[in-house]
């Protein structure tokens, strides 16, 4: 089983090749080479978008994608909900950013086959919002915890009171993305704090959390944040690629 959680990616433009250490070329090769560990020849490949601004980043991803590797890829978008269909073929499962409410919306319905497939040993890459779903409590927005501000309002994903929603479950920890561009480590801290979530971890943008082989990874040119509770506070430590 390898999940892959990244706070959010530049996509190499079209025409334009991907820097040979970039964390896009870098990450497609891993997921890519780990989904055809599992599935062979035959590698198909679902990417699953709520939204325009979601289906554009998701066929922009795939372009990049085919200029690294001969994968299969079927990009899946939707406003709604996706259906079991979406993934019931599918080598992998990559979902990508978005606003986290409306992608964990979008998914609850195939939450419980994703899980199940996971635990199956499909991979899994969820970028932004796609990594904050993968929680069991997801950390999808908001800004104040009781009317006390906690991050940046611009960064709360339309939401005031910072909210806590069931998320796919493939880890036990919170997630936030780009929490050094954005405050968002804040949201993290204070909900841990709170005993909203257990604890969680913060990853940059350009910045990856590999968990593969019982074994966990950093890749990228960010930081991973790590937030772990305790009788006595919050403890907040970073770890690097």
């Amino acid at each position: 089983m390898g999940i892959y959680l990244t706070g959010g990616l530049r996509v190499p433009a079209a025409g334009t090749a991907a820097a040979a250490g970039s964390l896009c070329a870098e990450l497609w090769g891993r997921f890519i080479a780990d989904v055809r560990s599992q599935a062979g020849e035959d590698t198909r490949i679902v990417v699953l978008a709520v939204g325009d601004t979601a289906a554009n980043q998701a066929r922009e991803l795939v372009e990049a994608a085919h200029r690294e590797g001969d994968a299969r890829f079927s990009v899946v978008t939707t406003s709604d909900t996706f259906d079991l269909q979406a993934i019931a073929v599918a080598s992998a499962i990559v979902v990508v950013d978005g606003e986290p409410e409306a992608v964990r919306a979008a998914l609850a319905p195939i939450d419980g086959e994703i899980r199940r497939r996971v635990a199956a040993d499909t991979p899994y890459l969820g970028i932004g919002a796609g990594a904050i779903v993968a929680a069991e409590k997801a950390l999808i927005g908001g800004w104040r915890i009781g009317g006390v501000p906690v991050s940046p309002e611009e960064y709360g994903f339309g939401l005031d009171e910072v909210t806590v929603a069931q998320g796919l479950g493939l880890l036990d920890l919170s997630v936030v993305t780009a929490p050094a561009a954005t405050g968002s480590l804040g949201r993290l801290v204070a909900a841990t704090e709170g005993a909203l979530v257990p604890g969680g971890i913060g990853i940059d943008t350009e910045t990856a959390l590999i968990i593969a082989d019982g074994r966990l990874e950093v890749v990228g040119k960010g930081s991973l944040w790590q937030v772990i509770g305790s009788e006595h506070g919050v403890t907040v430590s970073t770890r690097g690629a």
